[in-house]
């Protein structure tokens, strides 16, 4: 398998490539929750390269290699206490960068045509906006993630009691929000992109009903679209339990990579 690491427009990127490289196994990007990086992705990527796949990673904005903070814990924690001000922002710079990303991808393996993404957590939250945004994206797999960047009942990582204050965002974090929530644009998800969700039935941070209220609301609309969202619900298992769950990662690799 190659490694390519570049920076592509001051993005730190990752790209693994199989040995063998056949033209219908589609690029995959696959990105990390809040306070990981594209390193600590690698076991997920490799398990999709194995497959046959090429597939890319970046580091988000004040992620990896372009931390601002030393301690990944402590920035979450404080995006998190600030949520709607600082989390937007990073969901939606990072949906953007995600089509840059593609794009040098697609240029470095010379091909076009789609593409699928995933990703944990956050990571899962911006690969299904950019399905909203970006038509090559085929399907998404999203692990402990949310359609909705308003993430109704959201309670702290720590005290399952606790509703976590999101604050207020401002203009530049409200834009964002406005131009890329899936939830705002249901009608950039009744064209054929396939959506899974993989969540904790005890997950109170990132409440499976999130997803379900979204595939209701598609379903509402039109109901070829609702059926193309697939949920599955893993009892027992909270955020950090289902973002880690091997057959949950397991589960979203297979439905990347089977075939159309």
């Amino acid at each position: 398998m190659r490694v390519i690491e570049d920076v592509v427009d001051d993005i730190p990127v990752v790209l693994l490539i199989p040995e063998t490289l056949s033209a219908d196994r589609e690029l995959v990007l696959w990105l990390s929750h809040l306070g990981g990086s594209a390193e600590k992705e690698r076991p997920t990527m490799t398990r999709l390269a194995e497959r046959g796949h090429p597939v890319v990673s970046f580091d988000p904005p004040e992620h990896g290699r372009r931390a601002t903070a030393t301690d990944a814990r402590v920035f979450a924690a404080e995006v998190l206490a600030a949520f709607r001000l600082r989390m937007w922002p990073l969901l939606g710079r990072t949906t953007l960068e995600s089509m840059r990303v593609l794009t040098w991808a697609q240029h470095r393996l010379d091909r076009v045509g789609p593409v699928l993404a995933g990703g944990v957590s956050m990571g899962g939250d911006v690969a299904i906006a950019l399905a909203g945004v970006d038509n090559r994206i085929r399907r998404v797999a999203a692990v402990g993630s949310t359609p909705s960047w308003e993430r109704p009942g959201m309670r702290s990582l720590t005290d399952s009691a606790d509703l976590l204050d999101q604050g207020e965002a401002d203009p530049y974090s409200a834009w964002f929000a406005a131009q890329l929530d899936p939830v705002r644009h249901l009608d950039h998800y009744l064209r054929d992109v396939g959506i899974a969700f993989e969540l904790g039935g005890e997950d109170n941070h990132i409440p499976a009903g999130n997803a379900q209220d979204f595939r209701r609301a598609l379903v509402d609309r039109d109901p070829a679209a609702g059926e193309r969202v697939r949920i599955t619900v893993r009892d027992g298992l909270d955020h950090f339990g289902v973002t880690t769950d091997q057959d949950a990662l397991e589960a979203a690799a297979e439905w990347l990579t089977t075939p159309a």
